[in-house]
């Protein structure tokens, strides 16, 4: 399947480019991530299971599907006359202005408080009571079944249901601000802010956030203005970088093992099996008839993001809806051999389901097709926000790019990242104008 992967791979990002030109460099990166990883899993190298060719023709599937989508934006502009379907319109200088200082309150007078609050928490917790080790655990509560960090689930609830969104709207507005209005305030701090929900979590991913967020803005810069970009170029830009990116194996080096953690085990772990177990993982769900993977749910597991919290409001009014987020999450926190290792132990993980485990789940691959034209359909529609310097676009670009790189590593969609494209929607729809206290300067 190897060779399959790789052809298919080059067809697909070919015709993108093709198709979207230097607009097109969202999605072209976004699908030579998918394919790049899927070839590597193909190779088995760190002994995880390679997945069947049945397996991988699913994800072909997806990913053709989403240069389908493309396609089908192009022709859709030229049948009309390049009057879109779907208008996302711009905004003007005035309201551009009122809205960066509505984000920049809310990051200033809602974000920047709780974070920094349980950032301070985090380190008085490690210094006093947690190891490093165990902190991750019990930030989640998986040992006593209560977060030291949050102190109780409500609130670690609701930190996940407004805050993590906000975090996440804050980074892909800040981006396209920066990338449209040359003003890059939002961004620099929405970086900081995400790097120490990251930081309090003892995670990773937020630090991955950051790098992969950066790498695209800077790969569309090149791709619109090289000359400059690269003229802007520094070592201090690359130390910057290489600062950002020593966090994300400083924290998985805390959280291991010391001893146990040598520099093959840290290349081996980090970078391949991080982004390729699961593929493995959902093919060993697709071959175990009994696995949750074949319950169809119609939608639910894909829009699990949004589904929780109107769980949370239903249970005022006595219904009681069970989440699929929770049911996903539960299922995938179980750890599952998917590899044999080179001394004939069994490799096992949790929790890193991929996307495709929520969209079989909806409705197999039908679903998979749709969801995939529609994806690629808007990453098409809103990557033109680039060039029209369309703020309000550009953002919506950079939620889908997060949904096109986190994708591979867990079902995304059951996350923060719906929530956080409502939020946006939000903003760059609501008349802030009617809010006081956006007037002004911050």
């Amino acid at each position: 399947m190897s060779e399959i992967i790789l052809i298919a791979g080059v067809l697909n990002i070919s015709i993108s480019l093709i198709l979207l030109r230097k607009a097109g460099v969202v999605l072209a990166f976004i699908l030579a991530w998918w394919f790049f990883w899927m070839f590597i899993s193909s190779l088995s190298l760190t002994g995880l299971f390679r997945p069947t060719s049945e397996t991988y023709l699913l994800y072909i599937l997806m990913l053709s599907s989403v240069t389908l989508g493309v396609g089908l934006h192009i022709f859709s502009l030229r049948v009309s006359g390049n009057q879109s379907i779907l208008v996302i319109s711009s905004i003007d200088e005035e309201s551009a202005a009122s809205k960066e200082r509505f984000i920049l309150r809310i990051m200033y007078f809602i974000l920047f408080p709780i974070v920094l609050f349980f950032s301070f928490k985090a380190v008085y917790l490690l210094c006093t009571s947690v190891a490093p080790v165990d902190y991750r655990a019990d930030v989640f509560g998986l040992r006593t079944g209560q977060s030291v960090l949050f102190g109780s689930t409500k609130i670690n609830f609701l930190y996940g249901l407004l805050i993590s969104p906000m975090l996440l709207a804050s980074l892909f507005i800040g981006v396209a601000f920066y990338l449209t209005k040359g003003n890059g305030k939002i961004f620099t701090l929405a970086c900081i802010l995400v790097g120490l929900d990251a930081f309090m979590m003892f995670g990773r991913f937020g630090f991955h956030y950051i790098v992969m967020i950066g790498i695209i803005v800077i790969s569309i810069k090149l791709t619109h203005d090289w000359k400059n970009t690269l003229s802007g170029f520094s070592w201090r830009t690359i130390i910057v970088l290489l600062l950002i990116l020593l966090p994300v194996f400083l924290v998985g080096y805390l959280r291991e093992n010391k001893a146990s953690l040598a520099y093959e085990r840290l290349l081996k772990l980090f970078v391949i099996d991080y982004h390729t177990m699961s593929f493995s993982m959902f093919d060993v769900e697709l071959q175990n008839p009994l696995s949750i993977v074949h319950q169809t749910t119609y939608g639910r597991s894909s829009f699990a993001g949004l589904e929780r919290p109107i769980a949370f409001i239903s249970k005022f009014f006595g219904i009681r809806i069970e989440p699929q987020a929770d049911v996903i999450g539960s299922y995938l926190h179980e750890y599952k051999t998917i590899g044999q290792g080179a001394n004939g132990n069994a490799i096992k993980y949790n929790a890193f389901g991929s996307l495709m485990f929520s969209l079989y789940r909806d409705g197999g691959p039908f679903f998979i097709g749709l969801m995939g034209i529609l994806f690629g359909f808007f990453v098409s529609k809103t990557s033109i926000s680039i060039e029209r310097k369309n703020t309000y676009g550009v953002s919506i670009l950079m939620s889908l790019f997060f949904i096109g790189i986190y994708g591979i590593f867990q079902p995304v969609l059951n996350g923060p990242i719906l929530l956080a494209i409502l939020f946006i929607f939000l903003i760059f729809k609501v008349n802030l104008k009617h809010f006081g206290f956006v007037k002004g300067n911050v």
